[in-house]
């Protein structure tokens, strides 16, 4: 997605790009980002990544920082252009708060993982872990 303002300082917002990438690695996203950015000729003008706190996404910003300052010569900083996603943040803090103290968040994570491979594990285990949440679970 871009977001961007013309000269008559109206309001843009486009898909440029939708491709497809041979892993989520951080430095593979850069590449694909670098090649669309590239055939828009906007590289020069590249401000902002917006996404979530994965760990990828640090690696994706890291890797634009060092490529705009070797090869376009910009001082880009990654901790000051890579901004958070508000929805994301939020989502994260509800789950918190609900699940304080009754499921911790990388277990979580794990049953999503497990499920979408088809894998249930101890069903027993889990409903009982599912049950102290209560009407949520």
């Amino acid at each position: 997605m871009a977001h961007f303002v013309d000269s008559l300082e109206k309001y843009y917002k486009a898909l440029i790009a939708l491709r497809t990438i041979a892993n989520h690695s951080g430095d593979e996203q850069f590449s694909v980002l670098l090649l669309v950015l590239q055939d828009y000729g906007i590289v020069q003008k590249f401000k902002a990544i917006v996404s979530d706190n994965a760990s990828t996404n640090d690696t994706l910003c890291a890797a634009a920082e060092e490529y705009l300052l070797e090869e376009e010569e910009i001082e880009w900083d990654a901790t000051h252009w890579w901004i958070r996603c508000t929805g994301h943040i939020i989502n994260l803090a509800v789950q918190a708060f609900l699940f304080h103290n009754i499921i911790e968040m990388d277990e979580l994570k794990s049953y999503d993982k497990k499920e979408k491979k088809g894998e249930t594990g101890d069903e027993e285990e889990r409903r009982a872990k599912f049950q102290l949440i209560g009407p949520l679970s």
